[in-house]
């Protein structure tokens, strides 16, 4: 009885919220994001765990694990294992088939359509004898064909809305009415808006307070010059205990990553303004999110951190919008450190009709310094590639490369949407650069490699949480996508409350 009345309450108090589920099920026109978002997910979920791979492939893939310690374009070139396409360089194309129960990989002939949830994928490779940073190069492209059901562009920026429409400064009071007399302690509004996403989506969130430190994350009310707005810092952190606990092997792999990585993003409009910063970082905070926003629009923000009101965006219906993303990436493997930096591109999203298009152009890379020496336990694979004396100049060449591809049309890609049959999107990401097969490329493989590789207890481990992980994020989609389940999910959030 207590239950339901408290279901009754909720219900009432929630009249005038705009909450999780209703960003949810906003994605899609017809109010049916919720069940969308199911029916996508049901299919990763079944490529990721009843994966059936062709013969031919897992040959393949045997191949570059094993030349990885010692990885050559020029090898992989001349192996037997790429085929001629239609554009007289040499790949391969792998199309996933969505079947009843399971998910089919092969390979097959370039142009094909996917089916609904299946995907073609081209990759090739040209060789050319000479580049003007030394040779040979190998000319890349990759062109991919997918059916993502109802999912698109449009999905995507209408679900981001939703999200910033929760945590708008206007929702905050009413988002209150929610809170039970063991929240009321709770004051600061970033633990009420995680408290709601709990709630909401009880089965997700179990694994994110298991496994994650969410909670150091800030999200207040501000104002500025009479406006309110949002501000909003995530930070996340892995509670390694925690992982250790369920998943040693995973832990274990997890600990070495350990100071291998960092990396920075901040993300500009053309007129110089900042939208956003992103941070990644092995040691610290795993991953950092800073933006500002209200009523559902992104606002960039000076080099003081104060609003520009006239510049904010919204994301559903925005037909043309240019932006620069900056990177700043440290690696560090075995003591010997590589930081690059001002690592440019121009990005341009752009849509007419039924299509949406997001363009992605390299246009700098900084001279990479690499300094320190081999310390520690160093693998067989370090010692065979003695680093030259010259390996600076080899990576500047690298990445000149890069950045003036294919005579100077430049490393591009390009992922497209279209919505014109909303029960089928059509997806289409094609994107072309250059390589230089030198040292640099072999060193950069065989650490990949070293760094990545599992053994069959860490993949059951990986494999057992990733099941876990999606059978809870469709749990939670399936408490708002059928009929009545407005009521269920509120007597799920009453008891999610209740508990604490």
């Amino acid at each position: 009885m207590k239950a339901w009345i408290f279901a009754v309450l909720l219900s009432a108090a929630s009249a005038s919220v705009y909450s999780y589920p209703d960003a949810l099920n906003d994605m899609t026109p017809d109010g049916r994001g919720a069940q969308a978002a199911e029916e996508i997910l049901e299919v990763v979920q079944r490529a990721a765990t009843s994966m059936e791979m062709a013969p031919n492939i897992q040959e393949f893939n045997a191949f570059v694990y094993e030349k990885a310690s010692r990885f050559s374009i020029e090898e992989l070139y001349e192996s037997g294992f790429l085929e001629t396409l239609p554009d007289g360089s040499k790949g391969l194309v792998f199309i996933g088939n969505n079947q009843p129960g399971s998910y089919a990989l092969t390979t097959g002939q370039s142009g094909a359509k996917p089916c609904p949830g299946g995907f073609t994928a081209e990759f090739g490779l040209k060789r050319h004898e000479t580049c003007e940073y030394g040779g040979p190069s190998f000319s890349a492209h990759m062109d991919i064909r997918a059916n993502t059901l109802r999912m698109s562009d449009q999905t995507g920026l209408a679900l981001h809305e939703g999200f910033l429409k929760v945590i708008d400064p206007k929702n905050f009071h009413e988002l209150q009415a929610l809170r039970t007399r063991k929240d009321r302690h709770i004051k600061m509004e970033a633990l009420m808006v995680l408290k709601e996403f709990y709630t909401k989506f009880p089965h997700g969130a179990r694994l994110i307070q298991l496994y994650t430190y969410p909670l150091h994350s800030e999200i207040v009310t501000r104002e500025f010059e009479g406006q309110e707005y949002t501000v909003q810092n995530f930070r996340v952190f892995l509670k390694l205990d925690a992982i250790k606990k369920d998943y040693p092997f995973l832990s274990g792999y997890l600990e070495d990553f350990r100071d291998l990585f960092r990396s920075e993003v901040i993300v500009s409009n053309k007129q110089g303004a900042t939208i956003l910063k992103m941070a990644f970082d092995s040691q610290k905070d795993i991953f950092s999110l800073s933006m500002l926003s209200r009523q559902g629009k992104v606002i960039p923000f000076d080099a003081k951190g104060n609003p520009l009101f006239d510049q904010e965006v919204r994301g559903v219906g925005l037909e043309d919008l240019e932006f620069d993303v900056d990177m700043t990436l440290f690696v560090n493997v075995f003591g010997i450190k590589f930081t690059t930096e001002n690592i440019d591109s121009a990005w341009r999203y752009h849509r007419e009709g039924s299509k949406g298009a997001l363009e992605v152009k390299l246009t700098n890379i900084d001279r990479t310094s690499l300094f320190g020496k081999a310390e520690g336990k160093v693998p067989d694979w370090v010692r065979d590639l003695a680093i030259p004396q010259k390996v600076d100049n080899m990576l500047f060449g690298f990445t000149r490369l890069l950045v003036n591809a294919n005579n100077g049309e430049g490393s591009r890609m390009v992922m497209e949407w279209d919505d014109s049959d909303p029960e089928n999107v059509a997806f289409h990401m094609r994107g072309t650069t250059e390589l230089l097969d030198n040292y640099y490329v072999r060193f950069a493989a065989a650490a990949i490699k070293y760094c990545f590789q599992t053994d069959g207890n860490t993949q059951y481990d990986m494999q057992r949480l990733l099941t876990r992980t999606l059978n809870a994020i469709i749990l939670d989609m399936r408490m708002y996508s059928g009929d009545g389940v407005r009521q269920e999910a509120l007597s799920n959030a009453g008891s999610v409350h209740n508990d604490g």
